[in-house]
């Protein structure tokens, strides 16, 4: 018997909950294309963009991962301080500066 995949607004919340296990997991290479997509679908969105540029940065992608930490807001809820936004670019700068071992 086959699985019914959601179809519309919830298959796109379900994808966004796996996104953001698998980037909590620290399981970035599934995480990845993942949140690519989803950045995709909704440009706008500070969270998914934050995801997508920390897995990047954290698989030693800094540079690819600047647009995506570069977003105009961050959201005030959940605990997030305005002067949070600065904090992921910082990062972003921080690991190009710094060399990688392999």
């Amino acid at each position: 018997m086959a699985l019914k995949l959601e179809s519309g607004s919830r298959k796109l919340e379900l994808e966004k909950e796996l996104a953001r296990s698998l980037w909590l997991d620290r399981d970035y290479g599934e995480a990845i294309p993942l949140l690519d997509r989803l950045v995709q679908a909704e440009p706008d969105s500070p969270e998914l963009n934050h995801e997508l540029g920390d897995c990047l940065v954290e698989s030693g992608e800094p540079e690819k991962a600047i647009p995506y930490l570069d977003v105009p807001s961050m959201p005030r809820q959940n605990g997030f301080r305005p002067e949070h936004r600065l904090a992921a670019p910082i990062c972003a700068w921080t690991a190009l500066r710094m060399p990688w071992s392999s």
